[in-house]
């Protein structure tokens, strides 16, 4: 069961977004939607017992700042995050990839490249409505896009081969 296509930068960020995030930015994440609002609290305190009992309005204002940043931050991060795959990616030219699926495992090749991986080395099969990303390394896979396919009848047997193979490991 063999499939050719090209990736678009739109598959490589759809790719980047959808691998597992490593502990240390999760830690990172973790640390940065508290500490904000953790400082703000702090200074609301500090400013309450030793300064003044009269800012009220400030109050209000770091109060907010505290909400609007545990709401807004992830996804602001997740905005920066795709941008910065987009520059990145745009300066690559890509060629036309070939996955092949046997009995013995996957085989990914372009023009340049030849790769073979046993049907064990798959660690994880995302499908979306528009891909199937294919995780060799917690932060190391492949994306195929749905669009490559010329029919959904090839779609769902590409797919069916791929999980029954998957499954047996």
């Amino acid at each position: 069961m063999k499939i050719s296509y090209i990736n678009t930068v739109e598959d490589m960020v759809a790719l980047n977004i959808k691998t597992k995030p490593s502990s240390a930015s999760r830690t990172a994440t973790i640390f940065f939607i508290i500490l904000i609002p953790l400082v703000a609290i702090l200074s609301f305190i500090y400013d309450y017992y030793y300064l003044s009992k009269n800012f009220f309005y400030w109050y209000i204002i770091e109060f907010i700042f505290c909400v609007l940043w545990i709401i807004f931050y992830p996804k602001s991060v997740d905005i920066l995050f795709k941008a910065i795959l987009i520059f990145k990616f745009k300066k690559l030219n890509f060629e036309y990839l070939t996955v092949e699926l046997s009995d013995e495992g996957i085989t990914k090749s372009s023009t340049s490249s030849t790769y073979k991986f046993e049907w064990n080395s798959v660690l994880n099969i995302i499908s979306t409505k528009d891909h199937i990303f294919i995780y060799i390394k917690p932060n190391i896979g492949y994306s195929i896009p749905l669009s490559s396919f010329s029919s959904n009848d090839e779609k769902d047997s590409f797919t069916q081969y791929f999980y029954r193979h998957v499954n047996k490991t």
